[in-house]
């Protein structure tokens, strides 16, 4: 009876793992359509927006947008409308399959810098406009992204600054409890089982202490994806 309650119990925990494994991750959008103005953390529960000091983010109508009517833009803190002033986007949690669009990029050639922090790792990819008013953005290779930086804006007369739109992302499913929880249900069961390996041709752990002298062996637990 002890057995079965025993075994019941495990088949519980270990579905209760395979629901955990199983969130699906959650694509994102922002627009930057809900509201005109200084952008800071209006999104905070998927980024934060910032600048240098001096500057900040605003999200603006323009007359050419992905989503209109706003985009986002740079402005100084004096409110002239730059759009060549350095944004910091922090991600609440690590993102991947980030895209955006870039607007009135009207410079052909690299006229900004994306610095893509992978939590401690750190990329740069140049932005080498083709003068097109609607450039899409495609940063979907990196696998995770914590933090992307728009730096180095060309402040040509000609651009008269550039902004963004459209940021889709999806937000990457954080870890369950799987691990720790196969790890007690094997410490539990090796517990129960004594040093002993599973039988030969058999895919369960003995339940009781095998007479005579037990088997060295080793456990690995695979976490599956």
């Amino acid at each position: 009876m002890r057995t079965n309650r025993t075994n019941r119990a495990n088949r519980a925990i270990l579905a209760g793992v395979a629901a955990a494994t199983a969130a699906p991750a959650t694509a994102q959008f922002i627009g930057f359509d809900e509201f005109t103005g200084p952008v800071t953390d209006q999104y905070a529960e998927l980024a934060l927006f910032s600048s240098d000091p001096g500057a900040h983010c605003v999200a603006v109508p323009f007359g050419t947008t992905h989503s209109p009517p706003n985009a986002l833009s740079s402005a100084l803190d004096t409110g002239e409308i730059t759009g060549a002033e350095n944004l910091y986007i922090d991600f609440a949690n690590p993102i991947t399959g980030l895209s955006f669009w870039a607007i009135d990029a009207s410079v052909p050639g690299v006229t900004a810098r994306f610095v893509v922090w992978d939590f401690h790792t750190v990329s740069v990819t140049d932005f080498v406009s083709t003068g097109d008013p609607l450039q899409r953005i495609d940063l979907t290779t990196y696998p995770v992204i914590t933090r992307l930086e728009i730096i180095d804006i060309t402040r040509d007369p000609a651009e008269a600054g550039i902004a963004w739109d459209s940021f889709e992302f999806i937000i990457v499913p954080a870890p369950g409890p799987a691990p720790l929880v196969l790890a007690c249900v094997a410490a539990r069961r090796r517990r129960r089982a004594g040093p002993n390996c599973p039988p030969e041709g058999g895919s369960a752990w003995p339940l009781a202490r095998s007479r005579g002298k037990p088997r060295s062996c080793s456990l690995r637990l695979t976490r599956v994806a």
